[in-house]
């Protein structure tokens, strides 16, 4: 089954990518268009942050968010993660890591996909690396644990949003400490 099938398959279709990079939002936008992705753009937090409000309130909600880490600040990315999680849409932080190293040192520049706990051996400017994490992002959203948790936050969203931070503050958990909830 390829990628196209593995996103239809649970409900992917319009996707927000968070960047501060415009090359990394270029390869992005072109990769996803060209396995048939609706895709919008953000340049920054505050962008990110509107565009999400926006679609709160529209027939054209977002399913899926990919964000950077460090943008305007150390953790804008995490912003862009909260609000995401109040409209119960996937959130992911696609952060770069050891850009600085050469590609052909050991520890040399790799991209992390939280809370997936997973990483791809190069930077988000590579075609490559968005294919291979979008593959470890539709692996991480498929599985029947993260399924659960989204289709009940989904079928509870009117009691959520009454007290919305339920959970948003335990999700956020999976994001800033990943193992909390890895399987035993």
């Amino acid at each position: 089954m390829g990628i196209e099938e593995k996103l239809q398959e649970i409900g992917i279709k319009r996707v927000l990518v968070v960047d501060d990079s415009e090359e990394n939002l270029a390869v992005a936008s072109r990769y996803f268009h060209k396995i048939g992705v609706d895709i919008d753009l953000a340049f920054n937090r505050e962008s990110a942050l509107e565009m999400l409000k926006e679609s709160q309130v529209s027939e054209k909600r977002y399913d899926l968010v990919i964000s950077d880490l460090e943008m305007e600040t150390k953790d804008a990315g995490m912003d862009v993660v909260r609000k995401a999680l109040e409209t119960i849409t996937y959130p992911i932080i696609l952060t770069g890591r050891n850009y600085n190293l050469p590609d052909s040192h050991p520890h040399g520049p790799n991209t992390a996909i939280i809370p997936a706990e997973e990483s791809v051996k190069g930077k988000k400017s590579a075609t490559e690396t968005w294919e291979i994490a979008l593959e470890k992002i539709v692996e991480y959203l498929s599985s029947s644990e993260t399924q659960r948790i989204y289709n009940s936050a989904r079928r509870y969203q009117k009691h959520l949003n009454e007290v919305p931070n339920i959970f948003v503050e335990t999700m956020l958990k999976l994001y800033e400490h990943p193992s909390t909830f890895s399987k035993t």
